[in-house]
């Protein structure tokens, strides 16, 4: 590896704060250096405006050098939609416009200024399809290209964290991820997306509220008695990095129920792996 190999940043953008992590190229990697700036919050008519200018500020100050991005953007900036198979759509065009249609159905005209993508998946099985602002995923690129910067990827955090914990999932389950101000619950089986369920969590709404909500999420999904709930979190809901008095005891494979709820499987990082190693945005990657 050359020692000038370009530094790796990894980005996370959500409504109240951007996260960044820098680590340095070459053979011997330095320590990765981390930010979290908080975001302000006047009107604005996307949730998505007031991290771009943060974003671009800590970029600058972070120096020249050549550097790679990847990025993660909060769910509070991605819808979400499970496309049933359909045999008669399968080519990449077929299967867009298939998932825009059904994106207009739900949301109306604003769908027609999105950016569309969907997930790999297998003859017979359903696809998951995610949705940005045309004017985010723009603007990103356009950041990138100011300042000659390689944009690796831009992934949706429920993606980014069922991929980070996908081999532990098996391939039928319940897969819900917290943040602050939001909630997504996915139902998975047979290794294909069934359903996703993303909604708003009150900032004050603590572990009874979280309860509460999940619970009426479960039941909008029909999950399937003993089907698995894998729950992962962030900011004092289940699976804070290193505190677990969101929940009741539990012992170390499962939660203890909340009213109404299965038992709970908690996923949380491996033991010893530093903080920042795989941005560890919000607590749960």
């Amino acid at each position: 590896m050359s020692l000038l190999s370009p530094d790796h940043v990894r980005v996370g953008l959500s409504p109240r704060e951007v996260v960044i992590v820098r680590r340095g190229g070459g053979w011997r990697r330095a320590p990765a250096e981390r930010r979290t700036l908080p975001c302000p919050r006047p009107p604005q008519r996307a949730p998505w405006q007031a991290a771009l200018p943060l974003l671009a500020e800590a970029l600058d100050a972070g120096g020249s050098g050549p550097a790679r991005l990847s990025i993660v953007l909060s769910n509070h900036f991605v819808r979400y939609a499970v496309l049933p198979w359909n045999e008669a759509f399968t080519r990449p065009a077929e299967r867009e416009a298939l998932a825009r249609h059904r994106f207009a159905e739900v949301y109306g005209e604003a769908a027609s200024g999105w950016r569309i993508s969907l997930s790999e998946c297998h003859w017979g099985a359903g696809a998951l399809a995610c949705a940005v602002d045309e004017a985010l995923a723009e603007q990103l690129v356009a950041l990138c290209a100011e300042r000659r910067l390689a944009l690796l990827e831009v992934q949706p955090y429920f993606m980014q964290a069922f991929n980070r914990f996908r081999r532990r999932l098996g391939r039928s389950g319940c897969f819900c991820l917290a943040e602050p101000g939001r909630v997504c619950l996915g139902v998975f089986r047979k290794g294909a997306w069934e359903t996703l369920h993303s909604q708003r969590l009150p900032a004050d709404a603590g572990p009874a509220g979280f309860g509460t909500l999940l619970a009426r999420l479960l039941g909008a999904t029909g999950v399937a008695p003993g089907m698995p709930v894998f729950v992962c979190g962030a900011d004092g809901l289940p699976d804070a990095p290193d505190d677990r008095a969101a929940l009741p005891p539990a012992d170390t494979a499962n939660g203890a129920p909340l009213a109404g709820l299965p038992p709970l499987r908690l996923l949380r990082r491996a033991s010893g792996r530093a903080a920042d190693e795989a941005i560890a945005l919000w607590g749960a990657a």
